[in-house]
């Protein structure tokens, strides 16, 4: 388990009078909600590192839990006064990070799952952006990957999506969210509303579309991290195939119903992304055996696909694609109904 608390050291030396936030930046509370359900052996990391983060600044840690049986909620009770219980069940996690916000009492907000972490000078950083940077209604902080078996752990991978406001949207449709490495002002929620719990899996991309759908683009910066824990028990880099596949599906209902209400630039960018993630799930559907599901499938990407092709000017190479996932699927569904 990574020493939080020898990490709360050089954070709170950081915290000299000359170098503290202003008083009006430490009278914006920020509020990190995590959820969680029966993740007692890990719970405690997370709390850890927000407590070492929170030297000093006026942070708010409020724990949304789903009805655990594990002990987790009476972790949460021993350092009352610190972090904030929520009971009681939920929908989903993205239901509990629903209730997390509306009794948050911070105007900045973050999201911490019970197996991440944040590096230790990344609140306090947060803050001074937030307070330098008044119109800010999102920042994005650099993302790391660590095994957490180790004690040390490794990073393995940091991901930092690009600057360019013209590619965002390609960002966001194909790239990794990263979505617990953001802050956002109580006033985007406001303005866009909360996480639509219709999506089990996707609801934050969901939730990070249609930011960029209102015109609002995250700020980033270089200072502080939110550290993804990989280990075999991680809901978030899972590669279980029946949840990539609902992973998609989602994705198939979130690129339809954005669709309606953009520009026409980005009706063709979700489009595309659409004709991708269901080319991409009928070759799952496919080697699973759900021939019908892969034809339903081959056949949304081939609408898509073949629309943007004479768009894009590139029909031949996603014809051929097209072409050849349909061919699979028919010498399939023949071959499902050939008698044993």
């Amino acid at each position: 388990m990574i020493n939080f608390q020898a990490w709360a050291r050089p954070v709170a030396a950081q915290l000299t009078p000359a170098e503290r936030p202003a008083p009006s930046a430490r009278q914006a509370r920020v509020t990190i909600i995590t959820p969680t359900l029966q993740r007692a052996a890990m719970l405690p990391q997370a709390l850890d590192s927000v407590a070492a983060c929170a030297h000093g600044l006026p942070v708010e840690h409020i724990v949304v839990d789903g009805g655990s049986s594990d002990g987790s909620q009476a972790l949460v009770r021993a350092r009352a006064g610190a972090v904030r219980l929520i009971e009681g069940p939920d929908i989903n996690s993205h239901d509990a990070m629903n209730k997390g916000v509306a009794q948050a009492r911070g105007e900045i907000i973050g999201f911490l799952n019970s197996d991440d972490a944040y590096a230790p000078s990344t609140l306090l950083a947060a803050m001074r952006h937030f307070h330098d940077n008044p119109a800010c209604l999102a920042l994005r902080v650099p993302c790391l990957l660590r095994e957490s078996e180790r004690i040390v752990g490794r990073i393995l991978t940091r991901i930092d999506m690009g600057h360019d406001a013209n590619a965002a949207w390609e960002e966001y449709l194909y790239g990794a969210p990263a979505f617990n490495a953001y802050f956002f002002r109580r006033a985007l929620f406001d303005r866009i509303g909360l996480f639509n719990v219709a999506y089990v899996i996707a609801a934050d991309r969901d939730f990070l579309l249609r930011m960029l759908a209102a015109g609002i683009r995250p700020h980033s910066l270089c200072e502080g991290a939110m550290i993804y824990q990989r280990h075999a028990g991680s809901a978030t880099l899972a590669e279980d195939e029946t949840r990539i596949i609902a992973f998609l599906r989602e994705h198939l209902m979130i690129a339809h119903r954005l669709a309606a209400g953009v520009a026409p630039a980005q009706q063709t960018q979700l489009r595309q992304w659409r004709a991708h993630e269901a080319h991409q799930l009928g070759k799952r559907l496919l080697r699973r055996g759900e021939f019908g599901a892969a034809a339903r499938a081959a056949a949304l990407g081939w609408r898509d696909g073949v629309a943007l092709a004479r768009a894009m000017r590139r029909r031949a190479h996603l014809t051929q694609a097209y072409r050849q996932l349909a061919q699979s699927v028919s010498a399939g569904v023949a071959g499902e109904r050939e008698p044993a």
